[in-house]
């Protein structure tokens, strides 16, 4: 899996800022940005986008990714790209050596039917009805700040699936890394990209069966 930021907003933070200052009448400050998150006016997160190229993940992955409805895709596509006679380095999903043997050797499967439909003079876009979850794919991802906060929030759970979870820790690497952004940008994107348990002042864990790296709220309350 690789990721590579290709473009964003210039100053994002200080983008966002000007925003919220229209909303108060006021002199944009970085601390304008900080009130916003923290009173819950997101919206002005939204003026700053972030376009990534992401390779190396599987179909498995792009079938959640694709769900958060505001970001924007474009995907290597199993129409019009032919994977006949092609080196294939498939995705697993984690490390049990057990598991990936068995998932690889029903993918190998797979892809000699695969193969052997193209021999036989069909399309690649009837073809691929066989291919596996486990393929690799490549896209370009488009997404304003916002959203890319709230996918964070779902993502970086440790109940989200490892390679997703990878997938996010690996875009908040790549932006925290970046000399482009100032430090002031890297404050909020810490604040920001975490995971939904992280998102309040006191940090407390909202799902059904906890991983118990945080208590639940009702614990915190007694």
């Amino acid at each position: 899996m690789t990721v590579e930021l290709l473009s964003s907003t210039e100053n994002p933070i200080w983008t966002c800022a000007i925003a919220a200052s229209m909303c108060y009448d006021s002199t944009p400050s970085y601390n304008t940005v900080k009130g916003c998150i923290k009173s819950g006016h997101h919206s002005v997160l939204e003026h700053a986008s972030f376009t990534f190229r992401i390779t190396g993940i599987s179909r498995s992955l792009l079938a959640q990714l694709t769900r958060h409805r505001l970001a924007s895709f474009s995907v290597q596509s199993q129409r019009y790209c032919s994977y006949a006679e092609t080196d294939v380095s498939f995705v697993m999903p984690g490390n049990d050596k057990y598991l990936n043997g068995e998932i690889l050797e029903s993918a190998y499967d797979s892809l000699a039917a695969y193969n052997q439909i193209i021999a036989h003079g069909h399309s690649p876009e009837n073809a691929r009805a066989v291919l596996p979850n486990c393929m690799p794919t490549s896209l370009c991802m488009t997404v304003n700040l916002r959203e890319l906060a709230t996918i964070c929030n779902q993502r970086l759970c440790a109940h989200a699936q490892a390679e997703i979870r990878q997938l996010f820790a690996a875009i908040k690497k790549v932006l925290l890394d970046c000399p482009k952004f100032s430090d002031e940008d890297k404050e909020i994107f810490r604040l920001l990209l975490v995971p939904k348990c992280e998102t309040h002042p006191v940090p407390y864990c909202t799902e059904v069966k906890s991983c118990h790296k945080y208590k639940y709220l009702t614990e915190l309350v007694k």
